[in-house]
């Protein structure tokens, strides 16, 4: 993360970040929510990390190819990691068909499953299980420990609309990435279970 980052920090506190659980508008998160001020936040990453004298994205107004490469190949790698983290922290582990379904915004007719609740970064999964044999949803909301809910809410609000946005200027692709374990050259891909799988062995 800190090198994603460049050096950015953040004075954002997760108990001042506002966040409508009622609000299900196309395209809402907390990051969005106007009253946080953080929609546009990642562009000041975006500047550090294009105009680094030494490690930049960029050089005479052109694109380092081979860095954004290394910068594309290395927010996979944390993303990975926040996957075990939120899998293996968040309490009882998840069902792997709701763990790998989180977006992190509002779609046009579903919700999303990352909340910020009494400073904490809070994720929801739905069980479509059993609303076939009840028709109501049976959800679960995982409250990650402070640490983790403060890395993943940098991740949120400066390395993944940064990520968006190379993938749109450098590589066209202007599909909308909701979820939030998918790869950029394939948002609407959820990950499939192996790769939970591989993490895992390799990380025990």
């Amino acid at each position: 993360m800190e090198r994603l980052m460049y050096g950015l920090s953040s004075d954002t506190q997760l108990e001042n970040i506002h966040d409508k659980f009622s609000n299900h508008a196309q395209g809402y998160s907390f990051v969005q929510d106007p009253a946080n001020g953080l929609s546009t936040a990642y562009l000041d990453l975006s500047s550090r990390a294009c105009l680094d004298p030494m490690d930049g994205l960029m050089s005479s107004e052109r694109w380092k190819v081979d860095s954004v490469r290394r910068y594309l190949k290395e927010e996979a790698n944390l993303l990975v990691q926040i996957m075990l983290m939120m899998y293996l922290r968040g309490g009882q582990a998840p069902r792997t068909t709701e763990f790998f379904s989180l977006e992190c915004h509002n779609g046009p007719s579903t919700s999303r499953g990352l909340y910020v609740h009494e400073g904490s970064l809070v994720f929801v999964t739905r069980h479509s299980k059993a609303r076939h044999a009840t028709n109501q949803e049976f959800q679960v909301a995982r409250y990650l420990p402070r640490p983790d809910s403060e890395l993943l809410m940098k991740y949120l609000v400066f390395v993944r609309p940064f990520i968006n946005m190379i993938y749109r200027v450098c590589y066209g692709n202007k599909e909308d990435r909701r979820l939030l374990f998918t790869s950029g050259d394939s948002p609407k891909q959820p990950w499939k279970v192996d790769v939970l799988t591989s993490a895992l062995k390799n990380l025990t």
